[in-house]
């Protein structure tokens, strides 16, 4: 695509690969994105390229990228600063390092990913890299939905599988909201024929030609079974399987791994609440709905400390109801 001719990375021009031509095309169709990816195909810059080309050769065409953390946000940042000095933008035309202004009137923010990032701008493209791994997920695209020129803009989501989460978190939902799901070869979409809703582009495991079954092995290796199916799926399901199971540690963040619920406990396709009298302290309860599209929520949870009656659980429910 004509978009891409000529931009080139640290390490020369872009490889002469099949889904290296579809995603360009892709993503020059004009069709809101989210992309499921596995690891190292280039697409931060690819994403990169497409921001710079979009803000360079558009008149007051804005862009905001969105990235997990500030040091994501400054490598990006970093690259379109690369590949702007490559086309020829001036140094002069820089404002700060996640600010780049151009001639033609646009200008690129690259921000991390916050409770409001996004909020103020106006912008034709919004691109969310990593999107698994951003802590305030459901906050940056309630944020940057409205900041989409007009309902005309571009909406990119872009990710590879977060290897704890599985059918959990921001990006998961984002998958299962968009339709059209394409082959791995992330064969292009129609050029100028956007589609109304999102559209899914998975480019999984052997997408790229020049890592075969020896690379994988290694990094199958690297990483353990678990991580690896996440970071190189053969299949969208497999991307999203966490088969450590919904243990979290370290990785844990309340912005990733909780939402709220999306119907009253009145309007749950059942209700559930397990109890345990104890038998001396503590005594618990906790109430899980299951909504209509089956999915489990805690609606509420209560300890007792001390002689518990049957009382107290039956006041608790009965507020609950």
């Amino acid at each position: 695509p004509e978009w891409l001719a000529g931009q080139r990375t640290e390490e020369g021009v872009f490889p002469d690969w099949e889904y290296i031509h579809n995603l360009a095309g892709t993503l020059a169709s004009g069709s809101d994105l989210v992309i499921l990816k596995r690891r190292q195909i280039l697409a931060s810059w690819m994403l990169a390229a497409y921001a710079h080309y979009t803000a360079a050769y558009h008149s007051y065409a804005h862009v905001a990228i969105v990235s997990a953390g500030q040091r994501e946000a400054d490598e990006l940042a970093r690259k379109i600063g690369y590949l702007a000095a490559q086309d020829g933008t001036p140094d002069e035309v820089k404002s700060g390092l996640r600010l780049r202004r151009y001639p033609s009137g646009s200008q690129i923010v690259v921000l991390p990913s916050t409770p409001h990032a996004g909020i103020g701008y106006t912008v034709r493209l919004a691109i969310m890299d990593e999107f698994a791994s951003h802590p305030y997920g459901r906050d940056d695209l309630r944020a940057i939905g409205p900041s989409v020129a007009g309902g005309g803009g571009q909406l990119i989501v872009c990710s590879t599988s977060h290897p704890g989460l599985g059918e959990a978190g921001a990006f998961y939902e984002a998958w299962e909201g968009a339709e059209c799901a394409t082959s791995a070869s992330g064969k292009a979409l129609p050029s100028g024929e956007p589609a109304g809703s999102p559209q899914r582009l998975f480019l999984g495991r052997h997408i790229r030609p020049d890592q075969g079954r020896e690379f994988l092995a290694g990094e199958l290796r690297r990483y353990g079974e678990d991580a690896f199916h996440a970071y190189y799926p053969e299949t969208p399901d497999e991307a999203f399987t966490a088969r450590s199971g919904l243990v979290y540690g370290a990785d844990f963040s309340k912005h990733a791994n909780v939402a709220a619920p999306p119907a009253t406990w009145a309007l749950c396709k059942w209700r559930v609440v397990g109890i345990d009298p104890g038998g001396g302290d503590p005594s618990a309860a906790v109430a899980v709905g299951i909504t209509t599209d089956e999915r489990y929520h805690t609606y509420g949870c209560r300890q007792w400390v001390g002689a518990t009656g049957a009382m107290a659980i039956h006041d608790y429910l009965a507020r609950l109801n």
